[in-house]
């Protein structure tokens, strides 16, 4: 080793060599643990905060099937309370939740938000939200003009879904609220052209065409898409809650 050494020394100075191995050691480190950029920082605070509520939490109670911890999904657990009260009675932890989340976003800068807008927890929160909220205010029936789009639903709650829904056109390209308008507007209305079957009534049809889960008990009628989407909270004029 000494030889090895003797004969680098004798081409390159000892102080450079030794600046060299400073250099690979550091660049090793870096390699091993890559710098933590803002945005690295800013969404790990996002989701301690989210910690519990938009992010399971491990309760006490072990798992059954595996003896480790349970983890408590939080929002899915408010969003099911909510959307099975059809009043929307049970909807104040659900609510609370998503601007909870809108309060957070207010403590990323922009190119931080756009990145956590990436995160399919998010998406699917925004997705979620939205077409939760448009059942919520259709109620059992269709309103009976676009006047009455927002069902009962006060202020505060459409100022959030409003927030929420420019986001959402704010993160993603138009094809994709396109097609969450498709499976919302699916939620509360049939396709009249699938309505007409032999053998079948009516009632029947709306029977096979609701959820297993029957989020909603109301009779889901026969209406032409565009007319349900105008009706529809998905077209409220948010411009007074901007």
């Amino acid at each position: 080793m000494d030889q090895i050494l003797a004969k680098i020394f004798r081409y390159i100075p000892e102080w450079l060599f030794v600046l060299i191995l400073i250099v690979a050691a550091t660049g090793l480190v870096f390699l091993d643990n890559p710098m933590t950029t803002v945005c690295d920082t800013q969404i790990a605070d996002f989701a301690s905060g989210q910690n519990g509520k938009l992010f399971p939490r491990a309760v006490q109670v072990l798992d059954p099937l595996t003896g480790g911890p349970h983890f408590e999904n939080i929002l899915n657990k408010s969003r099911d309370s909510c959307i099975y009260s059809l009043k929307g009675a049970g909807c104040y932890s659900y609510f609370r939740i998503v601007q909870d989340v809108l309060n957070d976003f207010k403590k990323l800068n922009k190119e931080c938000l756009l990145k956590l807008s990436e995160k399919p927890i998010i998406i699917k929160l925004f997705s979620d939200y939205i077409a939760t909220m448009s059942q919520l205010a259709w109620g059992e029936r269709p309103p009976s003009t676009q006047l009455n789009k927002k069902g009962w639903l006060l202020d505060s709650e459409i100022k959030t879904f409003c927030q929420v829904k420019k986001y959402y056109n704010l993160f993603y390209p138009p094809s994709k609220w396109d097609s969450l308008s498709q499976y919302t507007l699916s939620k509360l209305v049939i396709d009249p052209t699938k309505v007409v079957e032999v053998n079948q009534t009516k009632q029947q049809v709306i029977s096979e065409a609701t959820d297993e889960k029957k989020e909603f008990e109301f009779e889901k009628v026969p209406m032409d898409f565009k007319k349900a989407y105008n009706l529809s909270l998905l077209t409220f004029d948010c411009l007074y809650y901007q």
